[in-house]
């Protein structure tokens, strides 16, 4: 427990990203990562951070307010949508909300280095931060917590709905167990296909997303296995030149004219967009 967790690394400009990116890849597990400011030290979902804005000195409410809120969705969604979840898939229905703002336990990662260094530098701050976890050290971990073998996907979607109830079964029974588990649901939207996300998801809400990260660390054989890396802000301008001569932009990872419109406040860092005339 004494050493730094996350593990922190500096990167000062594009050839030490693309290095950093080689050297992950190589490490055995499977990475996922999360790109954001650097000034956010600390992982919250969005659903504890709305219950923290409400009811600062009492999160066990999280479970009763996350039970109201899916009622309220299924309850009304059908006005907006054609095509819904089944009513007994509640990951399904989680990241159905998730995909249009309502606060859920659900943190958004990406399978791709790149989409999170994307997300982490597409809005202006003094630095940022790419975050990686290794995504199969938590699920075997998750596992020892769940009394599940290491290895075994325990919420996989088929599609079936034996398969979707486990997330009720082992998310919100009546005693929560700290852990965070990597999971998606079986019907993908546009943004989660082209973002290649992945959610990570708590066990106990009633307690922080850290905590239930770090009741996992606690269980052993936790270094180097979450990385931090950090950009400071100078370094921002020649990175998100890179990334769009790599097609990440807000043009595709966003779909519509919502991520066309977004992309310009990055495309501004590009070198052809000082000059007269057009070109692309």
């Amino acid at each position: 427990m004494s050493a730094a967790w996350p593990a922190e690394r500096e990167i000062r400009g594009w050839k030490e990203l693309f290095d950093q990116y080689q050297r992950i890849v190589e490490r055995p597990g499977r990475w996922v990562f999360r790109g954001q400011k650097a000034s956010d030290t600390t992982l919250m979902t969005t659903l504890e951070r709305a219950v923290g804005e409400f009811y600062p000195d009492a999160p066990r409410k999280s479970f009763a307010i996350e039970s109201r809120l899916l009622q309220e969705f299924r309850r009304r969604a059908h006005q907006y949508l054609e095509s819904l979840p089944p009513e007994y898939d509640t990951l399904d229905w989680l990241a159905l909300m998730r995909h249009y703002g309502a606060p859920t336990r659900l943190l958004d990662w990406t399978n791709s280095f790149f989409v999170a260094a994307y997300f982490a530098l597409k809005e202006s701050a003094d630095a940022y931060a790419i975050l990686a976890l290794d995504a199969r050290w938590c699920r075997d971990r998750s596992n020892a917590v769940l009394g599940e073998r290491p290895g075994k996907d325990v919420f996989q979607q088929d599609g079936s709905e034996r398969q979707a109830r486990k997330f009720d079964r082992f998310f919100r029974p009546p005693r929560p167990k700290p852990f965070v588990y990597p999971l998606n649901p079986f019907r993908l939207n546009e943004r989660l296909t082209t973002q290649q996300a992945i959610f990570l998801c708590p066990g106990d809400i009633s307690r922080t997303f850290q905590e239930n990260l770090d009741a996992l660390r606690r269980r052993g054989d936790a270094a180097d296995r979450y990385i931090r890396f950090r950009i400071p802000k100078k370094a921002r301008r020649e990175i998100l030149q890179h990334l769009y001569r790599m097609n990440m932009d807000g043009r595709t990872l966003t779909p519509g004219l919502e991520g066309f419109a977004s992309s310009l406040n990055t495309m501004i860092a590009l070198p052809w967009i000082s000059r007269e005339g057009t070109d692309a």
